[in-house]
């Protein structure tokens, strides 16, 4: 009797004419002793985040052909995790949120992956849902490390959105851009991290609080020049670096850092948009 994989992958194989042949042939193979390996379920893990890892732009493909495999997802919450975040880096907010969604619905206590529905769903605009969540994540007590700092940065960057869709001639704007501040800089002092750091100055600058700005600008150029970066975060050192040199009107300096960033092999479409869109409303003053 062939397991159901077998089954399955002589039939996906073989044209249905040569089906029935092919499946007795296999089946006289099994009953001499022959022994069909497969990969037990780390080993098919490892295969499918590789195949991430190395084609991230094809991640909505691989998801697809590896989700079938569902009771192999149903145990491994980190390829849920691995394929949220290169779907909403990639620019594929609608279908991150869609997969993360899925997978915190079968693990519900897994920040990770309610983080990224909240970012998913901020980059792709819808506010309302994003604020939510992000209430919810950071009501969260066992938040720690990186994602404690994302988290509370995620509040900021909500406002942040609020302030991009309003007129800039409307006064509200100003008003969420001071809010927006507000978050980062609350963010930074928590944690002294800079990525909330760096925003926390360029909302500064928005708000028309160029001292305040200026100030934390220099802080995180300090801190991010005496940093060890390892090689998954040059993309945002050269960010952090290019903004801070921006902010302090080091021109020369912050051409230089955005040119590092962009000779980077691989940067993700969200991720791009993300930047261009601060580089945007950085020319705005």
């Amino acid at each position: 009797m062939l397991n159901d994989d077998l089954q399955k992958a002589i039939e996906k194989l073989f044209p249905e004419a040569d089906r029935s042949k092919a499946l007795e042939m296999v089946e006289q193979m099994l009953s001499s002793g022959f022994q069909v390996q497969t990969p037990d379920q780390s080993t098919a893990v490892k295969q499918i985040l590789s195949r991430l890892e190395n084609s991230p732009k094809r991640a909505e493909a691989i998801y697809e052909a590896s989700h079938r495999r569902r009771k192999l997802w149903l145990a491994h919450p980190e390829l849920y995790r691995a394929f949220a975040w290169a779907l909403t880096r990639g620019g594929k907010y609608a279908k991150g949120y869609e997969v993360a969604t899925e997978g915190h619905r079968h693990f519900p206590d897994d920040a990770e992956l309610l983080y990224v529905r909240a970012l998913a769903s901020r980059r792709g605009g819808n506010l309302k849902l994003a604020a939510r969540l992000t209430r919810r994540l950071i009501k969260n007590p066992d938040l720690t490390g990186q994602l404690h700092v994302d988290a509370l940065s995620l509040r900021g960057k909500v406002y942040k959105k609020a302030m991009l869709r309003t007129a800039k001639d409307n006064p509200q704007r100003a008003v969420y851009a001071r809010k927006t501040a507000e978050n980062y800089e609350h963010a930074y002092n928590e944690t002294r991290d800079t990525f909330p750091g760096i925003n926390a100055a360029s909302m500064w600058l928005m708000a028309d609080d160029r001292d305040r700005c200026r100030k934390l600008a220099s802080e995180v150029l300090a801190k991010e020049q005496q940093a060890k970066v390892p090689d998954a975060y040059l993309l945002w050192h050269y960010a952090t670096l290019g903004e801070a040199h921006l902010l302090l009107e080091d021109y020369d300096s912050a051409i230089a850092e955005y040119t590092k960033l962009s000779e980077l092999p691989s940067i993700g479409a969200g991720d791009l948009a993300s930047m261009t869109e601060q580089l945007q409303l950085l020319s705005e003053k």
